[in-house]
């Protein structure tokens, strides 16, 4: 589903909460890669702890405002690969409680064999593709990536496997 209005908008308000100033998108935007703790470590340094709760809390508060559906079919193209047997894991830069409230609200907790989420130090997907091709035990052809950003692509292509574009 397209969380990115709902990641900007909750890094909005509790980075205005903590410094009374607003942060652009583009500033925000610019520590994707990492995850949420992360994010406050680099932007909020002394307040990580308390900034990450808050923004947990009003992630989850928001999220059925934001983006209260996953993509048009997601579940049903989900579910017939589920059927067939084809291995599905989920790689988001998010951290896991995201991650884990984001599938609640799709109710999709149970479609994924593994989850691999979001770092606070660096962008791990590259780890995480190579990571799956080597538990699998297959090919960089025999893998596909769905991201939904540039560097989903570039990483992707670090790593060798192929990306869609969702």
């Amino acid at each position: 589903g397209n969380s990115l209005p709902l990641c900007i908008e909750t890094f909005h308000r509790i980075l205005k909460k903590y410094t009374n100033r607003s942060f652009s998108t583009e500033e925000i935007t610019a520590c994707f890669g990492i995850n949420e703790i992360g994010l406050f470590h680099k932007l909020l340094p002394l307040q990580v702890e308390q900034a990450y709760s808050d923004y947990i809390g009003l992630y989850q508060e928001l999220h059925s405002q934001y983006c209260p559906e996953p993509f048009c079919k997601m579940p049903d193209v989900l579910l017939d690969l589920k059927e067939k047997n084809i291995p599905l894991v989920l790689i988001t830069g998010k951290g896991p409680e995201c991650c884990n409230i984001t599938l609640a609200q799709y109710g999709m907790t149970d479609f994924f064999m593994k989850k691999y989420t979001g770092s606070p130090t660096n962008v791990n997907k590259e780890k995480h593709f190579i990571n799956i091709l080597e538990t699998f035990h297959c090919s960089p052809k025999e893998f596909v990536y769905v991201g939904d950003a540039v560097t989903d692509a570039l990483s992707a292509a670090k790593a060798g496997v192929a990306c869609l574009s969702a």
